[in-house]
């Protein structure tokens, strides 16, 4: 039997009753379904051009439910019932083959296509998704479609992504940045096949600087031609310099006058200053730029501890425009079918007055927030600590942002360096000799201490003059925001600036994991950084929702699924029994945040007072 059916059969049962719940005790249209069903409703009976000036999205929900009216009445229960079916069928599906394109050398094990429906169904019952599962929403649908676009990416089906993404424009215009993501992770795949396989070092003439000997004048030797020649001044005594020719026996030894200006100077020099910089000159810059981005191959390798911030800040970028500059042909008809969906939103954007919103503009005008990814970061960190939290967690964490360790008694002066090193986390033990850990009783890596305090004062920094509070969050109290901020942010000034060490500690933990999974490269960390920052630094509204195509695509790769894989918590924990554990973890939390965030949403109805008789609910 396939791992996904029982799986999905009980995902299914489970959306089943949440659906009849919620339309039993909520049969009308509720929050923005007001303004969604009806239009939906219009649109099944062929009314398409009314539209309502309060829709801020655009409307690709009404047209995936407008086949619904050649079977029956588009009531809210069976508009409802779409997401449902995405939920409990769709998503997962596209989950499961997503991971498994993941992992294509453990697809064919039994274990690892259990791990993936299991964690196929994890997701799916992710809070923010499957509370959806009941009512008519957007978000449901605009996350399958940029999972699809990326599933038929990972296959290598461009022009079936190109439409998948497209799609996703037509439920939520901030999916465009998703379309980029895929696009520069194309045109990376294009620019590395055509730089084709890593060409064999020609050899070179290795030049080494010696001592000044005394020797007569001699004619050169016919091996020293190969490296030219210079006119000599008889009766001196000229410094040497040694050239071995590789693969021979001959070593030529020429005056420093010998050797040609390249050797000399390197290859890339241009003499600026003393010569003219004309049309020749600047050809021939040219020409060795693009001979050295033929020589240099794009630095992609795989996210792990290993990769250093110099990689990840210069060396990828700096390879890739290289490389890019070598091949802009590869890069521009790779791309092709991204660029056109992205002119197509252009396109749209020109059209809709220069604004990316339709409908009312004025409570949804992009406003720098910064603070909205330490909330995005904590969220992550607190939906998914299952998968994260752990005692080598923990050491990483001291070692990456702490570093400042207690000498025990028996690590003394009598120690020696390898017993010593032992007791400290592989991290921090490379970093210092044994002599310094045995000279204090104090062990502190300045360095990182020095790193942690800018970390902290950019956070604090943002956090004074970029906290924005909309009008919204601060009305709104149907919204579970609404009391988490009154309860944590607005209880007291100082909160927020306490808060700055665990926004720290939970952007740590995301990029941690996706370190120790092993399955994304530096440059998908690269695009996936600026996609989540695109999507929330310019939302002034904190809304759960905004963060779940960000998390979705994070939680895909923070997990190895293979026995001898592990998870995203480090090497201890490689045991095929611990990773099913925190997949169970996983799945417990989610079921029972999911059965509250139901049964209040059912029961604790309330009214205002400026609506008396109108039950109001608790919701994401």
């Amino acid at each position: 039997m396939h791992p996904l059916i029982p799986r999905l059969s009980l995902l299914a049962t489970a959306t089943a009753i949440v659906s009849s719940l919620i339309n039993s005790h909520v049969p009308e249209p509720y929050l923005d379904e007001v303004f969604h069903i009806p239009q939906a409703q219009l649109y099944c009976t062929n009314t398409f051009h009314l539209w309502d000036p309060k829709l801020t999205t655009p409307p690709g929900l009404y047209l995936l439910s407008y086949p619904l009216s050649l079977v029956s009445a588009c009531s809210p229960a069976f508009l409802r019932s779409i997401n449902a079916v995405g939920i409990a069928l769709v998503l997962p599906a596209i989950i499961y083959h997503i991971l498994l394109l993941l992992h294509p050398y453990e697809r064919s094990s039994p274990a690892v296509q259990s791990a993936a429906a299991h964690t196929a169904v994890n997701i799916a019952l992710f809070p923010l998704l499957f509370f959806f599962a009941g009512l008519y929403y957007t978000d449901v649908y605009s996350t399958i479609f940029v999972l699809a676009s990326y599933m038929f990416w990972l296959q290598g089906r461009t022009w079936c992504s190109a439409a998948m993404s497209c799609g996703g424009l037509w439920f939520r215009q901030t999916n465009v940045l998703w379309t980029a993501f895929l696009m520069v992770l194309e045109g990376v795949r294009a620019l590395e096949v055509a730089q084709g396989p890593e060409e064999p070092e020609e050899p070179e003439l290795v030049v080494e600087e010696v001592k000044e000997v005394s020797m007569p004048v001699v004619q050169p030797t016919a091996a020293a031609s190969l490296v030219g020649k210079k006119k000599r001044r008889k009766g001196r005594n000229l410094p040497t310099t040694t050239v071995v020719i590789p693969n021979t026996t001959t070593v030529v030894e020429l005056k420093k006058e010998e050797v040609p200006e390249e050797l000399q100077e390197g290859p890339w020099t241009i003499d600026v200053k003393n010569s003219k910089m004309n049309n020749g000159e600047l050809g021939k810059a040219w020409e060795k730029v693009l001979e050295m981005a033929r020589k240099i191959r794009i630095w992609n390798p795989v996210f792990t501890e290993e990769v250093t911030a110099q990689d990840f800040l210069f060396s990828t970028p700096t390879s890739l425009a290289l490389a890019l500059l070598r091949h802009p042909t590869s890069f521009l008809l790779s791309t092709a079918p991204y660029t056109l969906v992205l002119l197509s939103f252009f396109a749209f954007i020109v059209w809709n007055d220069f604004s990316i919103v339709l409908g009312d503009k004025s409570a949804h005008q992009p406003t720098l927030h910064i603070p909205q990814l330490y909330y995005f970061s904590l969220f992550t960190l607190a939906s998914s600590w299952p998968l994260l939290v752990s005692p080598e967690f923990v050491k990483r964490f001291w070692a990456d942002n702490v570093g400042i360790w207690a000498t025990l008694p028996w690590m003394g002066r009598r120690g020696r360096g390898r017993k010593a090193n032992r007791k400290l986390p592989p991290a921090f033990a490379a970093a210092f000799p044994t002599a310094a850990i045995n000279r204090s009783p104090i062990t502190i890596h300045w360095g990182t201490l020095v790193k942690t305090t800018l970390a902290l004062i950019v956070i604090l920094v943002t956090i004074k003059k970029n906290t924005y509070l909309h009008p919204y969050l601060l009305a709104d109290n149907r919204h579970f925001v609404f009391y988490i901020f009154r309860r944590t942010i607005l209880a007291h000034p100082a909160v927020r600036y306490l808060l700055a060490p665990v926004y720290l500690a939970s952007i740590w933990a995301v990029y941690d994991a996706l370190s120790c999974s092993g399955v994304v490269s530096v440059v998908w960390v690269w695009v996936w950084s600026v996609a989540v920052l695109g999507t929330l630094v310019t939302a002034g509204l904190v809304e759960g929702r905004y963060f779940i195509a960000g998390w979705v695509l994070w939680r895909l790769h923070v997990e190895r699924l293979g026995e001898d894989g592990g998870t995203a918590t480090g090497s201890e924990e490689k045991s095929w029994a611990m990773m099913e554990w925190r997949r169970w973890a996983e799945t417990v939390g989610f079921v029972a945040v999911d059965a509250g965030v139901l049964w209040v949403f059912l029961m604790w109805g309330f009214e205002w007072e400026s609506e008396k008789g109108k039950v109001q609910r608790f919701m994401w």
